[in-house]
């Protein structure tokens, strides 16, 4: 179970950082394009930008989104090793208090 969910914490982690990079690009590309065509007096072509940008900030929402998923998944991969640890810890000590079945001899 924690090795499912170290992968998914890792996938999550890298699709986070890609998510990242994609949105740096679209917002710059975003920028660079309402800026140019604001100069030129291009209205389409601000237009274009403008959409760019609310492409970037989609892409920031899942970004955040995935932050956050993966926060809370982090909390539940320890909270399950501490749990497990404390239950293999519980078992070994209940073993050794049993004393040996009858027919041990």
């Amino acid at each position: 179970m924690t090795q499912i969910s170290s992968q998914i914490s890792k996938c999550l982690n890298v699709s986070n950082t890609i998510l990242i990079y994609i949105f740096h690009v679209v917002q710059t590309s975003g920028i660079l394009i309402t800026t140019i065509a604001a100069g030129y007096d291009i209205k389409a072509l601000v237009w274009v930008g403008a959409g760019i940008n609310a492409l970037a900030s989609l892409i920031k929402i899942f970004e955040t989104t995935n932050n956050s998923l993966l926060k809370k998944l982090m909390v539940d991969i320890k909270k399950i090793r501490r749990c497990h640890g404390e239950g293999e810890e519980e078992k070994k000590q209940s073993q050794a208090a049993l004393p040996p079945p009858p027919n041990a001899r």
